[in-house]
């Protein structure tokens, strides 16, 4: 995004005062089009005239109102993030956006967790992965652009589900697993789910896995 002729667009449009502090990846159909926005005296340049005029007008919105920008950058982290049904998708989007991340975020979250003590081999990955969201949260963010983050924490989710093998074959077997899967999916604390259902937390969990691990 920083190497392309669309930098300054993006940058421009996203932080238009037009979204106020809630980010609107489309605008209203009543209200004015992107190309409107750009400024009539612009409009004469050529692409990358524009693009370089765009970005200057896009940090001069910044430097009027920060706090704007910052609370407008947060309202971008649902438009990133997305995973649940949205009214405005079709139902095929809404199942693929569910089945997809919407499924993988809690074993990504579980194996960001588990890897915590080989922070240090990791930290090239976490530094990329939250510079790439950085970016995009502070200038324009949707869906498609956190997939090449998705594919990164996918690893992380592969470690996290390394786990379900284990709980399903300690104290009940599937039946209580099903049960922990129902009891998170209905909003209980996952922790207490552990607790009551396999005597342990998240950290007795993966002491217990590493050292079934090691015994093998």
């Amino acid at each position: 995004m920083l190497l392309n002729t669309n930098a300054g667009f993006a940058f421009y449009w996203a932080n238009h005062p037009v979204h106020g502090t809630d980010f609107k990846a489309l605008l209203p159909p009543d209200g004015p089009s992107y190309q409107e926005l750009v400024p009539p005296e612009l409009r004469s340049l050529d692409e990358a005239a524009l693009n370089d005029a765009l970005m200057a007008r896009g940090w001069g919105f910044v430097a009027a109102d920060p706090g704007r920008y910052l609370r407008l950058s947060l309202s971008r982290v649902k438009d990133y993030f997305m995973f649940w049904p949205s009214p405005d998708s079709g139902r095929l989007s809404n199942l693929a956006r569910v089945l997809s991340f919407g499924l993988a975020l809690p074993f990504m979250l579980y194996g960001l967790w588990r890897s915590r003590r080989d922070w240090r081999r990791c930290l090239p990955v976490h530094l990329y992965t939250g510079c790439y969201v950085m970016l995009h949260l502070l200038s324009w963010a949707l869906v498609r652009y956190r997939l090449p983050v998705d594919g990164v924490l996918l690893v992380f989710a592969g470690l996290g589900a390394s786990a379900l093998p284990w709980l399903m074959m300690k104290n009940g077997g599937t039946d209580n697993f099903l049960g922990l899967i129902k009891d998170v999916g209905a909003g209980q604390n996952f922790n207490a789910v552990l607790k009551r259902r396999y005597d342990t937390d998240l950290v007795k969990l993966q002491e217990e896995i590493e050292s079934e691990l090691k015994s093998r």
